[in-house]
């Protein structure tokens, strides 16, 4: 039986930076573990897998209960919408939460070739339990030499870049400002890969910044962007318009060991997490899981073992054994999701806006250097679970 996972690809681009700089999907390098800050989350890719390990490429802080602030290339790379999770937790192999990704957004003024508003914004289909609580801190009263303490799920060896999945803090000394953002040096901590769009704390708790980019291997210094100058017209509005819950799925929507039998015209036919894959004009689909083959689901499972075919991670938190529809079935096959909207706009009613148009990779290189940005390119779609 095919199982589709959703696909992280590396993604290379052209776009100059300034010297020395290199965007790094960043991990704390001599970090300590977390426990101060349970508001910050890992952004992990969607998968079929009911036992695969969850693939960090990005953190996080939950500024509310449905909306994740991270970095703007963490997202400008998502090429379908729910596709992505976020996971909280000390420990990935673990987590205490996972909780799809609804829609991604990034800030309209990023620019990729300076990283100025790299800031961007993860509206989720579920409520958080903790969210930060303090206060937006203000970098240009601090002075160099000042301690910073940054938090992320990135790597904790930036040139073997392994490591990744536990919530670390690390300390940083606090080195340049300017009008984009400001630079750390190690202090000994410092942030890597996995760590970009975490957050950056001044000595009082009060969120400055998040990890933007940094040197290839994670050994000299670290860039954060200024989070206080998109707050009020970019970040509120996505606060206040996730306020009330996202809107229910119909039920009348087929069970998931019927989903063979019932066709499908549009997604919102089908049960949570779910697409109508294969639907066009005048023609019928069949509710499918965004990432496998026209299957129907039954008996709780764990592993593939547990199945006669492939153990399945339904919803974030329930894993089912799968049942292909069959080849001669005229259901959709592998991967095709048949998700016919723009593949960043999920269609929330609470922010129906086009998504940015360009989306390429949204990284740089530095030159002669071999440091790329992982960004998930998911060709999946995913729907929140119905109450």
């Amino acid at each position: 039986m095919t199982r589709m996972l959703a696909v992280l690809l590396l993604a290379a681009c052209q776009d100059a930076v300034p010297p020395a700089l290199s965007p790094h999907a960043s991990a704390m390098i001599q970090g300590t573990v977390d426990t101060d800050h349970p508001e910050v989350v890992a952004l992990i890719a969607r998968t079929a897998a009911c036992d695969a390990e969850p693939i960090v490429f990005c953190s996080g802080i939950a500024v509310a209960p449905r909306v994740v602030v991270t970095a703007a290339h963490c997202v400008e790379g998502i090429r379908a919408t729910r596709g992505v999770e976020v996971a909280t937790g000390a420990d990935l192999t673990d987590p205490t939460a996972r909780i799809v990704v609804l829609e991604q957004r990034a800030h309209p003024s990023f620019d990729r070739s300076t990283a100025a508003n790299d800031l961007g914004v993860l509206l989720l289909a579920e409520e958080l339990s903790t969210t930060f609580s303090g206060s937006l801190g203000d970098v240009d009263t601090l002075t160099a030499g000042q301690t910073l303490t940054a938090v992320g799920y990135g790597v904790t060896d930036g040139d073997a870049e392994t490591g990744a999945g536990q919530r670390l803090q690390g300390a940083m000394q606090l080195d340049t400002v300017d009008a984009n953002g400001f630079n750390a040096l190690p202090g000994p901590g410092l942030a890597c890969a996995g760590d970009s769009g975490g957050p950056v704390f001044d000595a009082e708790g009060a969120l400055l910044g998040l990890v933007s980019q940094g040197d290839a291997n994670c050994n000299d210094f670290a860039r954060m962007t200024r989070v206080s100058a998109g707050w009020a017209d970019f970040v509120n509005p996505y606060i206040d318009a996730t306020v009330s819950p996202p809107d229910g799925w119909p039920s009348t929507a087929p069970a998931l060991d019927a989903l063979c039998d019932e066709p499908c015209t549009v997604d919102e036919e089908c049960p949570a997490a779910m697409v109508c894959g294969g639907a066009g004009p005048g023609s019928p689909g069949v509710c499918a899981h965004p990432t496998q083959t026209a299957s129907s689901f039954g008996e709780l499972c764990t592993v593939d073992t547990e199945c006669a075919g492939d153990c399945v991670r339904v919803y974030a938190d329930e894993c089912r054994c799968a049942t292909s529809c069959g080849e001669d079935s005229g259901l959709p096959d592998s991967g095709d999701s048949g998700d016919s909207g723009d593949s960043g706009d999920s269609g929330d009613p609470d922010t129906a806006d086009d998504l940015p148009s360009d989306r390429s990779c949204g990284c740089q290189s530095t030159p002669g250097s071999l440091a790329w940005l992982f960004l998930p390119l998911v060709a999946v779609a995913t729907r929140s679970r119905s109450t």
